[in-house]
């Protein structure tokens, strides 16, 4: 962190412990305050840009509607105060330049803690979070205008003029990307190109830091009109009446970004639409996260895992913190309007869908207020094209023929300072027909936007890979794309290989919670759970002897159990449902056995399909399952899931961290008839499915649940004496390997994809 922004907040904190001392019970002040002191600050440090070294006036600022009339009486009513802070006196003297948006954005990683009766600071980022303040680094912002700008129709010339907007314009990244580009390869000077944005955010601070950096290359008598072009509130919002830029900020203070009152008018825009529209949306779900809400207000209710139990202890704060209370509700009530079912907006439509997501919204956004010549560039998550639940919007765009290009990223360089395994995309839409769009995936670099290559993809393709979905396969280079195609032009989808399975989720953990105990009692049955499944091992972890705070934390940790298969003890739960509500569910679910697998996954691990068949019985939402009329059926399932070859076929297509149905009825399999060929393995000949199941029969005989069904399967099976598991799997996947047609060139390359697994069985051995 910056030298300057770990001594601003502590001055700050220093401020306000003075002004509210021991009581802080009045969040509603105290946010209020904080947030005042630091657009007091930064308004000081923007006045600086403005006016050079000359003493701080807040009536200029204000003049401009650079800050509102009650900033100005705040920074008067205190005036003592700043003339005695080193911080605040010298703010803005020295011009920080375009460090003020960084300095900013460091500053949203300085949260305060509120006790009734103490304020402190610590270093969080659900506040950062919540306003989507990761700011676009300057490579990329420039290298995507460059891309925006050769892709358009629209002239660039002296003197033509453009609109580019950016609906959630931070720090004005774009902008001052756009200004450089637009002088380097158009010779357009920053003097003129000031007049050609349009932007909107939620964040007052970042709002007039953005007006200033444009101001700042305009001669005054134009800071009016560059000004009219900026609007303070939330853009996903329509408000027929709109609020005071003062309304909107008591709203910011406290963290109500989805309140109404918080709305943009309708009709803000050029009728004619903008040339461009360039940003970098929030990639956040829209829902009161409350156990990061509570974080810095109220550990303990945080530190609640279970729903109803963190609902009881809320509740009790309507007595304990009444205010704490209030806003807590005033926020839920917000969040509330925020669903599809209540959600209204003139100009969204296919975005709104399940769970409101702020980057689907604005991509809608972006485009509906382009022109007919205009194109829009957003950094956008990958999951956008390539998960479901995007589904409505990414297949309206590419029925439209409204895409243009999709480059997918890779975060591995940090590019953006979050996780390294994060994947985002930078999204290009026009009105103009598109046939097809060009795919780039797997790029880790800014300036591989321009560079790379890429391949034509039709929706065509696109439908042939996901007939389902139609949502892009979560690929991570461009040359799997051309894999998958030629597998799906070769292959059956599993939905159409075994259209007879039944698939199912059972017990959910939070929706089923009043029949759900703790401890086991006659009434209720254990709960099998994610956790205990490996690969053709359903004994692989338990509870037992796992303490009570870590059995019941929000990440549970279970203890691995030891030893061979036959010789572990079943899985100790830690959750029982009661009889009658699973005897509803056992109703529907009438075969004796399951094939389970973990949903909770990634294509990161060293496997990602964890299988196993269990005995019908209760099981949560961390676990996946089907059943099929066929045990011989089964039990080849049980050995495809767990092959490396539908492993390879699901990280390509898996677009998440859950490994749901949808995903596995869209992963190519062999024909079932190719189980039927002969062949020539370990010495004796037989059909393909013969190998399989003895491979399968033996690595599973250790498992006493599972005797019935293997009983049921005996005659069918050739004994395989001395085969340790690790050697029968490999064998297994060899054997799937022939049954996709798989030459060994082909399998050799899909075993590399795997380095971990096979460094395991290299060890087993």
């Amino acid at each position: 962190m910056n030298q300057w922004v770990r001594t601003a907040a502590e001055e700050m904190l220093s401020l306000l412990r003075k002004k509210f001392g021991a009581d802080t019970r009045d969040i509603t002040a105290v946010k209020q305050y904080w947030h005042n002191l630091n657009a007091l600050l930064f308004s000081r440090l923007n006045y600086g840009r403005l006016y050079g070294g000359k003493p701080f006036c807040a009536a200029a600022l204000e003049r401009y509607g650079l800050i509102p009339r009650e900033l100005a009486q705040f920074e008067a009513e205190n005036r003592d105060i700043w003339e005695d802070s080193p911080l605040f006196s010298q703010a803005g003297r020295e011009g920080a330049g375009d460090r003020i948006a960084e300095l900013r954005e460091q500053l949203l990683c300085v949260e305060l803690s509120i006790r009734p009766d103490r304020v402190e600071l610590r270093p969080g980022k659900a506040e950062r979070d919540n306003t989507g303040s990761y700011y676009t680094p300057m490579e990329l912002a420039k290298q995507i205008v460059r891309y925006a700008l050769s892709a358009g129709q629209v002239p660039i010339r002296r003197g033509g003029g453009l609109k580019i907007a950016d609906l959630s314009c931070g720090g004005g990244e774009f902008f001052r990307s756009a200004q450089e580009v637009l002088w380097e390869e158009y010779q357009i000077p920053p003097s003129e190109s000031c007049g050609y944005f349009w932007g909107v955010d939620l964040d007052p601070i970042a709002l007039q830091t953005s007006i200033c950096q444009l101001l700042v290359h305009a001669p005054e008598e134009r800071w009016s009109e560059i000004i009219s072009h900026f609007r303070l509130g939330n853009p996903l919002l329509e408000s027929g009446q709109e609020n005071t830029a003062a309304v909107k900020s008591g709203l910011f203070a406290l963290g109500r970004l989805y309140a109404p009152e918080m709305g943009i008018r309708p009709g803000w825009f050029p009728e004619d639409g903008f040339d461009l529209v360039l940003g970098n949306p929030p990639w956040e779900k829209i829902r009161l996260e409350e156990r990061k809400f509570f974080l810095n207000l109220c550990p303990d209710i945080a530190g609640i895992p279970q729903k109803a139990e963190r609902a009881a202890a809320i509740q009790e704060l309507r007595a304990s913190w009444p205010e704490a209370h209030a806003w807590y509700q005033a926020l839920s009530s917000d969040y509330s309007n925020m669903c599809s079912a209540k959600f209204r907006h003139s100009l969204l439509k296919h975005s709104v869908s399940g769970e409101l997501n702020t980057y689907a919204l604005f991509t809608e956004l972006s485009h509906r207020l382009t022109g007919a010549g205009g194109i829009s560039s957003l950094i956008v998550k990958s999951t956008l094209a390539t998960t479901p639940a995007h589904r409505r919007l990414w297949t309206s765009l590419m029925d439209c023929q409204a895409v243009y290009s999709l480059h997918l990223f890779e975060n591995t360089g940090h590019i953006f300072p979050i996780d390294s395994r994060e994947r985002f995309a930078v999204l290009t839409l026009t009105h103009r027909p598109n046939h097809s769009f060009r795919l780039a995936a797997g790029l880790r670099r800014p300036e591989q936007l321009l560079s790379a290559a890429g391949i034509p993809l039709t929706a065509e393709a696109v439908t042939t890979i996901n007939p389902l979905s139609r949502m892009i396969p979560n690929v991570t280079d461009t040359e799997r794309i051309s894999v998958l195609l030629t597998a799906h032009r070769d292959l059956p989808l599993f939905e159409t290989a075994y259209p007879r399975c039944r698939f199912g989720r059972l017990v959910h953990l939070t929706a089923h919670a009043s029949q759900i105990d703790k401890t086991p009692a006659p009434g209720n049955i254990p709960i099998y759970e994610g956790k205990f499944i490996e690969r053709y091992d359903a004994r692989f972890s338990t509870f037992a002897g796992v303490p009570e705070e870590k059995k019941y934390a929000g990440k549970s940790s279970a203890r691995k159990n030891e030893g061979p298969l036959g010789e572990k003890p079943l899985p100790e739960s830690r959750y029982f449902v009661r009889r009658e509500l699973w005897d509803r569910f056992a109703a529907q679910y009438s075969r004796p056995f399951s094939l389970c697998w973990r949903s909770l996954t990634s294509p990161t691990n060293a496997r990602t399909t964890l299988a196993m068949i269990l005995p019908t019985c209760p099981t949560c939402q961390s676990i996946q399952m089907l059943q099929t009329e066929d045990d011989t059926e089964l039990l080849m399932l049980l050995g495809l899931f767990n092959s490396l070859p539908f492993d390879y076929f699901v990280r390509l297509k898996m677009p998440g961290l859950d490994l749901t149905q949808s995903v596995i009825r869209q992963i190519p399999v062999p024909d079932p008839a190719a189980y039927e060929r002969g062949m020539v393995f370990h010495g004796r000949e037989a059909a393909i499915k013969t190998h399989i199941l003895s491979c399968i029969y033996a690595l599973l005989r250790p498992e006493a649940l599972l005797r019935p069904l293997l009983d049921r399967v005996r005659y069918l099976v050739y004994a395989l004496p001395g085969k340790s598991p690790a050697e029968l799997e490999e064998l297994l996947d060899g054997l799937f390997a022939a049954a996709y047609g798989m030459d060994g060139a082909a399998f050799r390359k899909i075993q590399a994809e795997f380095p971990a697994c096979q460094k395991k069985k290299s060890k087993q051995k």
